[in-house]
């Protein structure tokens, strides 16, 4: 692994080392940390590069079939973290101390599941506990619980959506 390129240097080099990284032999959190900090580099946009290659961490956990889905949300942790965030970012441009980027990296990542898997089982205990309320209401627990299991798997629908995946009527729906 070559260091990265200073933003002084060349966009080429800097370029090169990007797509370096994107194709290295490297554990799929080590490679999106590096590909991060190069993108970072890089700044490739006038706006957005944030936000673009803070996105890019959770792309590239799933195209390396690390995430089934892209429910991570590192930029909470980077954003709590916001001066060493930064200072280890200039730490790899600078001096080219990788192990600490890395290090700080796979801490936000591993945060950053721990708090995606607390919310998933905060948002299923909720859905379990509406759906013993909806049960308690006789008339129209059927139809509700059909609604409710609708957005349990698409939480955003329209009537329209609703309809299909539930064959109730527009009336049934919108009541």
């Amino acid at each position: 692994m070559r260091p990265s390129c200073r933003p002084a240097n060349s966009p080429g080099c800097l370029s090169a080392n990007l797509e370096q990284y994107l194709h290295e032999p490297a554990t799929p959190v080590v490679k999106a940390a590096l590909v991060h900090v190069q993108f970072e580099t890089i700044h490739p946009f006038l706006d957005g590069n944030g936000r673009v290659g803070r996105l890019l961490i959770t792309l590239m956990l799933c195209h390396d079939h690390v995430l089934h889905k892209p429910l991570l949300y590192p930029s909470l942790y980077f954003k709590q973290h916001r001066q060493q965030y930064y200072a280890e970012i200039n730490a790899v441009r600078a001096d080219g101390d990788y192990e600490r980027w890395i290090d700080f990296f796979a801490e936000a990542i591993r945060h950053s599941a721990e708090v995606a898997i607390e919310t998933g089982r905060r948002v299923t205990r909720t859905f379990h506990e509406d759906r013993t309320q909806l049960r308690a209401v006789p008339r129209i627990a059927g139809s509700l619980l059909m609604i409710q299991e609708a957005l349990q798997t698409k939480p955003v629908a329209t009537v329209g959506t609703l309809r299909k995946s539930t064959g109730l009527t527009t009336p049934t729906v919108n009541s």
